[in-house]
């Protein structure tokens, strides 16, 4: 937002408010004060304000590419751990401390 207030300006002094720079925007409109043209305004005691609103196309997103890591291609990027890997390190543990067990029970008389 963009105000301005010069206190030089005398009352019944004749304004218009235009967009010099739209910044590439798709449309860029300019309000009313009261009945009067687009961006007109009538300096007067109360304040009056016009509104400046440019609109630009929604910019689609990049296409990403599937498998490559970056989190592109519609599918979401890994977090944290990878749970395979900690529930196969458990599994081998267990093995080993059952197949420990067995071996040590063999060997007592």
């Amino acid at each position: 937002m963009i105000r301005s207030t010069n206190a030089g300006t005398k009352i019944g002094a004749e304004c218009v408010v235009t967009e010099t720079d739209d910044g590439g925007a798709a449309s860029s409109t300019v309000s009313t004060v009261g009945d009067g043209e687009p961006g007109a305004v009538t300096i007067a005691a109360d304040p009056a304000s016009v509104t400046v609103t440019n609109t630009f196309d929604a910019v689609p997103p990049p296409p990403g590419d599937d498998g490559d890591g970056d989190g592109g291609g519609g599918w979401l990027p890994t977090t944290g751990a990878d749970i395979a890997l900690w529930v196969g390190l458990a599994v081998l543990l267990i093995a080993a401390g059952v197949i420990a067990l067995g071996i040590r029970r063999r060997q007592q008389p």
